[in-house]
C-alpha cells in the first residue's frame, strides 16, 4: 500500500493537485484484490472533499474505475460507506464524458 495514501488515511497527509496524490489516486483502479477495497475507501473520501484543481482531474479516475468495474460502481449507490458521495462520483464521471465528447466536437470544427 502506497505510503501517502497510509498517511492520507490517518489525516497526515492534505491532497494536492501534485503528483504525490495523483500517485495513489489511481490506485483506485488497481487489480490487486487485496488493497482494492482500501483504495476505494480512501478514494471514496478524496471524492468526497475534491476542490479545486483537484476536483478538476477526479474524473480521470473516476471515469475508468466505473468503465473496469461497472457493477461494483452500480453497488455504490447502496453501499452505506459510499452512498453519500455517490452523486458526486457521477458528476465526476458525467464532466469526463462531457469535456471527451466537446474535445472531440472542437476538433471536428478545426
Amino acid at each position: 500500500i502506497d505510503t501517502y495514501a497510509k498517511m492520507f488515511y490517518q489525516g497526515q497527509f492534505v491532497l494536492s493537485d501534485d503528483t504525490l496524490t495523483f500517485a495513489f489516486l489511481d490506485s483506485v483502479l488497481t487489480a490487486n484484490q487485496e488493497t482494492q477495497p482500501f483504495y476505494l475507501h480512501v478514494f471514496n473520501y478524496a471524492v468526497k472533499i475534491a476542490d479545486g484543481a483537484l476536483a478538476e482531474v477526479m474524473g480521470s479516475y473516476c471515469q475508468p474505475y466505473f468503465e473496469k468495474n461497472p457493477c461494483k460502481f452500480m453497488d455504490l449507490k447502496t453501499n452505506k460507506l459510499y452512498s453519500d458521495n455517490y452523486q458526486k462520483w457521477i458528476s465526476f464521471v458525467a464532466l469526463e464524458y462531457y469535456f471527451k465528447i466537446n474535445h472531440m466536437r472542437l476538433l471536428i470544427m478545426i
